[in-house]
């Protein structure tokens, strides 16, 4: 298995299952990224949408099954009424924008 180190640290850092605690009030995947997003530096951000483009590319028509595997204790999608795939491409979009 590969390893997703900053993929990890998002969601077990921000979507677990205190976020309505530890998010400055923040309740949306949009609001939750953006507040990661000010703790992390410029090189970290490249980084996590390569960890989300190598998961994507790597579980391929299993995304949703890998990711449910491995983060679902802290990160149930349909919880957030969204699914993983979307979810990956919501984060890698929003860690792109300047």
């Amino acid at each position: 298995m590969q390893n997703f180190h900053f993929l990890d640290q998002l969601i077990f850092g921000y979507f677990n299952q205190d976020a309505d605690i530890i998010n400055d009030g923040e309740d949306t995947i949009e609001g939750i990224v953006r507040l990661f997003k000010k703790s992390s530096p410029g090189w970290m951000l490249k980084d996590l949408i390569e960890e989300i483009d190598d998961f994507i590319s790597a579980y391929g028509d299993d995304v949703e099954g890998e990711f449910k595997n491995k983060y679902n204790f802290d990160f149930p999608p349909e919880l957030w009424e969204t699914t993983a795939h979307q979810f990956l491409m919501t984060v890698r979009h929003l860690c792109s924008e300047q």
